[in-house]
């Protein structure tokens, strides 16, 4: 069964090289690479230019990663898709023990468990799965929470889901376009994890910055809203606990990081709530 592998690529010069050689180091070998530029302007495609022979190369124009995801799974052969960050890596056992799992279980997708690292030498956290089965429903109750541990380059997933739930929504552009896709893949498919460290997730002094904290903030309400206003079984009353679960994930953020804009911006939120569901689109 062919493994399509997807790389977006921004300014990934420093560490695209060792993402791509986790790929190659896969003891699963029925796979094909799709790296997609994002118009870098470094020296990321003569990086990748020495994998000539062993990858596609494709070029996009700067229009983030979730259009570059989409990219890349529109061009892939593969019955199954393997998302990768280019700068994170790979144990090569990764894809063997994901496509055992989710051909023995008919899953409709596959995370595993991760490490996070780069901050310092000694700053490394483990994130373990778990959430699995049917899950759609985890996504209401834990809103902002990565139901899939450590996003896209955990996941395997079946590509004719995508032709289901639609692609990434190019409308996010900074935080939780993954959420949103995993929220839209689990309304249709059960989903499994394989209980190892397969995965290291490569953490940049840039995302504790303020202006990622204003990107979490922007992209998760940006998700809860869809999946509010998605589901129209949904009550107000679950609306409104829904969105104040996500405002106190925000407030602890913002004390933690020290944004007193951003925590009283909240404030108001989590105390005014929508008062009705298509208030939250207009927010």
């Amino acid at each position: 069964m062919l493994v399509s592998v997807v790389i977006p690529n921004h300014n990934g010069e420093k560490y695209i090289a060792e993402c791509i050689d986790s790929v190659l180091s896969q003891t699963y070998k029925e796979i094909e690479i799709i790296v997609v530029d994002d118009h870098s302007d470094d020296q990321s495609v003569e990086q990748i230019s020495k994998y000539s022979g062993k990858l596609f190369l494709r070029h996009s124009i700067e229009r983030g990663a979730a259009f570059a995801r989409n990219l890349g799974i529109q061009s892939a052969q593969g019955t199954l898709i393997a998302l990768l960050d280019s700068d994170d890596v790979w144990e090569p056992t990764k894809l063997e023990k994901q496509v055992a799992l989710i051909e023995s279980k008919n899953l409709g997708l596959v995370y595993c468990n991760g490490e996070e690292f780069g901050l310092s030498v000694t700053d490394r956290r483990i994130h373990n799965g778990k959430f699995q089965g049917n899950c759609y429903k985890d996504f209401e109750l834990n809103p902002g929470v990565a139901i899939v541990e450590l996003g896209c380059s955990t996941a395997l997933i079946r590509k004719k889901l995508f032709k289901e739930v639609g692609f990434f929504d190019t409308n996010f552009l900074g935080a939780a376009e993954d959420w949103d896709m995993f929220r839209r893949i689990c309304k249709v498919a059960k989903i499994g994890f394989v209980d190892e460290i397969l995965v290291h997730y490569r953490r940049h002094e840039r995302s504790i910055s303020a202006r990622d904290l204003s990107d979490f903030i922007k992209g998760n309400e940006m998700a809860v809203r869809k999946l509010i206003v998605a589901d129209e079984k949904m009550s107000l009353k679950r609306s409104r606990i829904c969105w104040a679960k996500l405002q106190r994930m925000i407030l602890k953020a913002s004390i933690k990081q020290f944004e007193p804009i951003m925590f009283f911006s909240s404030i108001v939120k989590l105390i005014v709530g929508p008062r009705a569901k298509k208030q939250l689109f207009a927010s």
